[in-house]
């Protein structure tokens, strides 16, 4: 079974960690990426709810979006528990939504910081 860890959270979930707690659980397919065999994707709601593109990619391949706090579950009862609760793909969908939608008014929803400058491109730049 191929799992995926995206993005942060509060409680020790970056994807090194993550990833390093789900070899020591004794997973062995681990993907930094989407695609069609990824049977499921361990994020945080933070990651759902700005609609990261791996979230859009898993949404596009059907595949589960899970709470990294099934994982943090998992690891305490020291067993696989039910991810059934820990399903973020209503909220993901619910978030893809809205960034198309935003994404089909050119992204006018989005305040400009007042500090933002333009960026010049210096031809010369070197890369």
């Amino acid at each position: 079974m191929e799992i995926l860890n995206a993005e942060h959270d509060n409680r020790s979930s970056s994807y090194k960690s993550v990833h390093t707690k789900l070899k020591s659980a004794g997973c062995t397919n681990i993907s930094s990426q989407v695609h069609k065999r990824v049977n499921m994707l361990i994020c945080n709601k933070s990651a759902v709810l700005q609609c990261t593109q791996r979230v859009r990619k898993a949404i596009k391949f059907g595949v589960d979006i899970i709470n990294v706090e099934w994982l943090h579950q998992c690891l305490e009862t020291g067993k696989r528990v039910d991810y059934t609760p820990f399903l973020l793909t209503e909220l993901a969908a619910t978030a893809a939504a809205r960034h198309n939608n935003q994404q089909d008014k050119g992204g006018s929803d989005k305040k400009k910081d007042s500090n933002d400058e333009d960026i010049v491109v210096d031809p010369d730049a070197g890369w």
